[in-house]
């Protein structure tokens, strides 16, 4: 997705809703992933305010301090949701994290994969970003 969602303050958004429509499971365990924003303590307030009504376990994943397994806690989603900010440096934490190959165990397994800007280029061979100086 380009933008929406509960990252501009619609905690009720139907994109949200719709990304937890494609769950393999009726209460799914969704995933969050901060880390294009640094973990954004905003983001991750938002996020939890957001699915805190929803039929669904909620979860943040970090990578930045000393992260808590990440790469299992991903592989075991069944929504992920990723949030926009700088694609260049969440592509190199989660490689660095293993959370790339974790996000593979879970789309393998029928997890639903969505997240707006940043969260939305990752999922690509290549895409246009300003996570560059020109």
């Amino acid at each position: 997705m380009g933008g929406g969602g509960f990252l501009t303050g619609d905690i009720r958004s139907p994109l949200d809703d719709l990304l937890l429509s494609f769950s393999p499971r009726p209460r799914p365990r969704v995933v969050f992933l901060p880390t294009a924003v640094g973990d954004s303590e905003r983001a991750i307030d938002a996020f939890q305010i957001a699915f805190a009504h929803r039929d669904c376990e909620a979860e943040v994943v970090r990578v930045f301090g000393i992260p808590d397994h990440p790469a299992e806690r991903v592989a075991r989603a069944d929504v992920v949701v990723v949030a926009g900010g700088n694609t260049a440096n969440l592509l190199v934490l989660w490689r660095l994290h293993g959370i790339d190959v974790a996000l593979r165990e879970a789309w393998d397994g029928g997890a639903a994969l969505g997240g707006v800007s940043a969260g939305a280029n990752c999922w690509f061979d290549a895409c246009v970003t300003d996570s560059f100086s020109i």
